[in-house]
């Protein structure tokens, strides 16, 4: 990996101080990596930044893991088009740091935003670089079985073609579970590139309460139906 600056690069739209799911695997994985003495760089949205209580620096090293942030367009979540938009902005703000400035070993993209893993695809096809997926959703299987898109529609079907591209020139792709991990097996991607990560949690995080702490036994109506 000599002259490459990352040995692992991330993709995905959320990261720490942001408090989503999504974010707080991917920062236990990019700094328990940074730990084992790997180069791990992250590039992510900048959607967080007023929940954290104003704006965040566009790139700075937290725990040995350099962040990068992207400003993208602020259109909101409740117009599609304006979402659709924002997610457009992304895609190609990251395709431009990775083809001007960034390099790695290896591109992980994660799934939110829905198909950012178009970005390892093109950096594949542009300038060779190899890219994994960490798949936490299914896209567009997601807005089907919402009913966002229809699956009979062109676009839809077009959607899916390039999911299929996405999926099946992938390095590697790590599904959740033996449900997801089928439904990938599919859409064509073959098995032996396919590992299983199940969704951890930090043991610290978990620990017994008091019944009356417990706002779930109220929350459920069940402080009268357990003992």
């Amino acid at each position: 990996m000599k002259g490459l600056k990352y040995e692992v690069l991330f993709v995905a739209l959320r990261y720490y101080p942001s408090t989503r799911a999504t974010a707080q695997h991917l920062t236990d994985l990019a700094e328990g990596l940074a730990r084992r003495g790997y180069q791990i760089g992250v590039v992510c949205g900048s959607e967080d930044d007023v929940s954290a209580g104003g704006e965040l620096p566009r790139s700075e090293i937290i725990n040995k893991v350099h962040v990068y942030r992207v400003r993208t367009t602020t259109f909101g979540r409740t117009s599609t088009i304006g979402r659709s938009i924002n997610t457009l902005v992304f895609y190609g703000k990251v395709l431009f740091l990775l083809w001007t400035k960034l390099k790695c070993g290896l591109l992980i993209t994660l799934t939110a935003p829905p198909m950012i893993s178009l970005v390892g695809a093109l950096s594949k096809k542009g300038w060779g670089q190899d890219y994994a997926i960490w798949s936490l959703d299914l896209h567009p299987d997601a807005e089907f079985a919402t009913g966002m898109l229809n699956p009979a529609h062109r676009l839809s079907r077009w959607f899916s073609r390039i999911d299929q591209f996405i999926l099946r020139n992938a390095f590697f792709v790590v599904d959740l579970g033996r449900c997801m991990r089928s439904r990938l097996l599919e859409k064509g991607v073959a098995g032996e590139l396919l590992y299983t990560i199940p969704i951890w949690n930090k043991a610290s995080d978990i620990f017994p309460i008091g019944r009356d702490e417990n706002v779930l036994v109220e929350g459920l109506n069940l402080r009268d139906r357990i003992s």
